[in-house]
C-alpha cells in the first residue's frame, strides 16, 4: 500500500494543504500597516526594536540595542522576541 510505513501526520498538515492550494494571503497590506519611526525618533527605554534592513547596511549604522532580523515578516524569527 502507497501510504504503509509513513511517518505520523501532523494536526497543522491539513491546514497548510488548503492554504498551500489556495495560495497565502497578500502580506503586503499589513507590512503597510506598520508605522515607521521618523529617522529622529527616540525609542522609548527597554523598546524591542527590529531592524529588518539588510545586514550590510544594518552594520553602516543602527539604533543602540536593535536587533537586525532579515526577513523580519517572517514567522520562523517569532522565537526571537518572545
Amino acid at each position: 500500500m502507497l501510504l504503509e510505513d509513513q511517518p505520523f501526520i501532523p494536526k497543522y498538515f491539513a491546514y497548510d494543504v488548503d492554504l498551500n492550494k489556495q495560495g497565502a494571503p497578500n502580506i503586503q497590506p499589513a507590512i503597510d500597516s506598520v508605522p515607521m519611526l521618523p529617522e529622529d525618533a527616540v525609542p522609548e527605554q527597554g523598546a524591542l526594536i527590529i531592524d529588518s534592513r539588510p545586514e550590510k547596511i544594518f552594520k553602516q549604522g543602527h539604533l543602540k540595542g536593535a536587533i537586525n532580523l532579515q526577513n523580519a515578516t517572517s514567522l520562523k524569527h517569532g522565537w526571537v522576541v518572545s
